[in-house]
């Protein structure tokens, strides 16, 4: 979508939004804030013509739309909120260094089941997240299956009914592949799951007194195996509430800038940490970035630095104050407050550590020079071949992918050659076959 008018867009704060439509779905791409819009578009369609980051973004949208705003600030508000909302492909795709994972809901056949993503699928219901990696996702997925019987499997159930698994016979899945459980109960148990993976807790609470009642009742009955199930489950839930949930009331959120690299901290005591390195910083105020960390926290009570605490404080005021929604209600209920305690300088002195291995081993520094080098607006992917064979039999030639920093393994190609002991040949043969396709 390049031909956008100008003329039309005026020179007002606001947000800005590209969409890509698809299958009737408006999908967004990409929201920005700007001081003065018709201004901020120039920079994109400037910038278009550099083979940057905005090439890529008005590339793949085609629908484009602005909201003008009162001031500054609340161009910053409505922009958080839109990309919480929304969780726009480019925003989600750059901020982050080690992008968090998302867990998306996927229901293609009445039978949902959980998946685990770096980017959203169309495919998704619901999206969750981001999260910080407090267990591995396997283990989240077979405490799921142990807990609520959510299967573990990704078929398509209109398409293809597999046999029971393993999972089944082990008490990891209630088996909704041949009807072992019915559609409506099997729902009702993924609604647990998803109050479960939200972490509401008084959802799980309420559960844990369930099992509890469940264990009383079979028990009364001499149903002891029954019983001996549930038991296990509430052991099970019990666990990962003291692991999780009590330990997650309070956190703490670190933002640090120097020398172009942007970190973002988040300590959730005694050891579960996380640290960030946060790219187009220069989109974000520090504010809006603390701001759309805590959104994605269920916390209670968050530490922040002194510096923005105050800032940050009449920055929320001002969004719950102008919306009164779900981020409202949430925001309402959370503590926002700074201390000086051993977990902020645990978190501090981490932080600080890991910006002095950025600026000795930063990739992004090295792309940088090197577009530099070679007068480009910016480096997104490198391809890089080679050629070998064993005395002119079996010749092969490799290709190796650099894409958005970092190796992409999935788009390594391995290539049949036919010229013996001509390398120059064989890697013109190999770079050919790679445009070709």
């Amino acid at each position: 979508m390049k031909n956008i008018d100008l003329n039309s867009i005026p020179e007002l704060p606001g947000v800005y939004i590209f969409k890509q439509s698809s299958n009737g779905k408006n999908n967004y791409i990409y929201i920005g804030k700007a001081k003065n819009l018709k201004n901020r578009i120039k920079n994109h369609l400037y910038l278009y013509s550099k083979q940057s980051k905005s090439f890529e973004i008005i590339n793949n949208s085609d629908e484009f739309e602005y909201i003008v705003t009162n001031s500054e600030l609340e161009a910053q508000i409505l922009e958080s909120k839109l990309i919480y909302q929304y969780k726009p492909y480019f925003n989600i795709q750059y901020k982050y260094r080690n992008p968090l994972k998302y867990i998306t809901v996927i229901d293609s056949d009445g039978y949902p089941y959980f998946s685990v993503e770096d980017n959203f699928s169309s495919n998704a219901t619901e999206i969750l997240g981001p999260f910080i990696n407090f267990m591995s996702y396997s283990e989240i997925f077979k405490l799921l299956g142990k807990l609520f019987g959510v299967r573990q499997c990704k078929y398509d159930f209109n398409k293809k009914r597999p046999p029971l698994c393993i999972y089944y016979h082990i008490n990891m899945c209630s088996g909704p592949c041949q009807n072992m459980i019915s559609k409506e109960e099997y729902n009702k148990n993924f609604k647990n799951a998803l109050d479960f993976i939200k972490i509401e807790k008084q959802n799980i609470y309420k559960l844990i007194q369930e099992y509890q009642q469940q264990i009383r009742e079979l028990s009364e009955k001499m149903e002891f195996e029954k019983a001996i199930i549930f038991r296990e489950k509430l052991k099970t839930l019990q666990k990962y509430v003291d692991k999780v949930i009590k330990p997650y009331e309070n956190a703490y959120i670190y933002y640090l800038h120097e020398d172009n690299i942007n970190l973002i901290g988040i300590f959730f005591p005694p050891s579960n940490m996380k640290i960030m390195e946060i790219q187009n910083a220069e989109e974000l105020t520090p504010v809006q970035i603390i701001f759309n960390t805590i959104l994605n926290m269920n916390s209670q009570r968050i530490f922040v630095q002194e510096e923005f605490l105050q800032e940050l404080k009449e920055f929320t005021k001002s969004y719950c104050q102008k919306y009164n929604d779900d981020i409202s209600k949430k925001l309402e209920e959370i503590e926002i407050d700074f201390i000086q305690d051993e977990n902020f300088e645990f978190l501090q002195k981490s932080c600080l550590n890991k910006l002095e291995y950025y600026k000795r081993n930063d990739v992004y520094v090295i792309l940088k020079s090197l577009a530099q080098i070679i007068d480009v607006e910016i480096i997104y992917r490198i391809e890089v071949v080679d050629v070998s064979h064993f005395y002119g039999q079996d010749v092969y030639g490799a290709l190796v992918v650099f894409e958005k920093n970092k190796f992409e393994k999935s788009k390594y190609r391995v290539f049949k050659l036919h010229n013996k002991f001509d390398d120059f040949s064989n890697i013109y043969e190999l770079i050919y076959r790679r445009f070709k396709n």
